[in-house]
């Protein structure tokens, strides 16, 4: 599918949507979207063949690119040292201002802001800001094992772990 968007445009009636730009060589031909996500400034679209791209758009508060390679307003895609090209991403979740990838082994990494601690990086009474890199997120300062469900709110991040109940990262 294509990912379209319907630009803000506060007391001009309802515009028509727009389809959403890709950066330059960014997805294969052919490989369709079968799911998207959105947080407040931001998105993230995963496709068929399991690549995540995320894009995010200018003036809405960001003092750093979500994600290394960020392109404003353009999808990009997402890759790094805990998400490596070759690992494909099963599932995507975004919060305010962060965005969880559940692979298809069951890990779940994020990037974006990690001010209250969403992502698991910081330990209580520091704050570890902003993660541009996806990193894999922590429950207690281990990582949670296999998920097989994630969900994102404004500050939380949940995962439907295989053997138990959702946990929160917090």
């Amino acid at each position: 599918g294509e990912v379209l968007t319907v630009p803000a445009s506060p007391g001009a009636g309802a515009p028509a949507p727009q389809p959403v730009a890709w950066a330059a060589g960014a997805r294969a031909r052919g490989d369709v979207v079968v799911k998207i996500a959105a947080g407040d400034a931001h998105c993230a679209a995963l496709t068929a063949s399991g690549r995540l791209f995320s894009l995010q758009e200018q003036g809405w508060g960001f003092e750093e690119p979500l994600f290394t390679g960020a392109s404003v307003g353009q999808l990009a895609r997402v890759t790094g040292e805990e998400l490596p090209e070759e690992q494909a991403v099963a599932d995507v979740a975004c919060g305010a201002s962060h965005v969880l990838a559940r692979t298809t082994a069951g890990r779940v990494v994020g990037y974006g802001s990690d001010r209250w601690l969403q992502l698991g990086q910081g330990q209580p009474g520091t704050e570890v800001a902003h993660r541009s890199e996806p990193v894999e997120l922590l429950w207690g300062g281990k990582p949670k094992g296999r998920c097989t469900h994630i969900a994102a709110g404004t500050q939380f991040v949940f995962c439907l772990a295989r053997d138990t109940c959702a946990e929160s990262c917090l």
